[in-house]
């Protein structure tokens, strides 16, 4: 007697369900890839912010704001400061800020789920407009 029976095998059915697996691991790795790679654009953000507020105070006290403290304080008429958190707004960047009156280096620093950006996980900017950090010169660009 032969045998009508349609559908799949198991064997055909396994390989599909590895098909689907590869094709998922493929997919989920691009897009923390791409998570990462967006999340950077924070981090220039916030320092082009910095450098925004530097010249500011720059102009009013004829000098940088120098370090941490005056990051965050609040401007008076005896010491700058940039009204600029220390953190970036999603929390993925820690900002630090050092120099010394008439130069400074603001840093952004990949912190928590950004950590894992290792190609970009810092991103400098100085007073006189030069960028780049301690990973790769290309982060700038993209």
């Amino acid at each position: 007697m032969k045998s009508n029976a349609r559908g799949f095998t198991l064997i055909e059915l396994m390989i599909a369900v590895a098909i689907v697996g590869i094709l998922a691991a493929i997919a989920t790795a691009s897009y923390q890839n791409a998570i990462l790679r967006s999340a950077r654009a924070e981090a220039r953000a916030a320092l082009l912010n910095v450098q925004v507020a530097q010249e500011k105070v720059f102009l009013q006290y004829n000098r940088f704001a120098e370090d941490d403290s005056e990051l965050a304080a609040d401007p008076t008429s005896s010491a700058p400061g940039l009204r600029i958190p220390t953190t970036t707004s999603n929390g993925k960047y820690k900002i630090s800020l050092s120099g010394t009156g008439a130069d400074y280096t603001a840093t952004a620093t990949a912190t928590g789920s950004q950590s894992k950006d290792t190609h970009c996980a810092q991103f400098q900017i100085t007073n006189t407009g030069d960028k780049g950090g301690t990973t790769n010169a290309d982060c700038w660009a993209r």
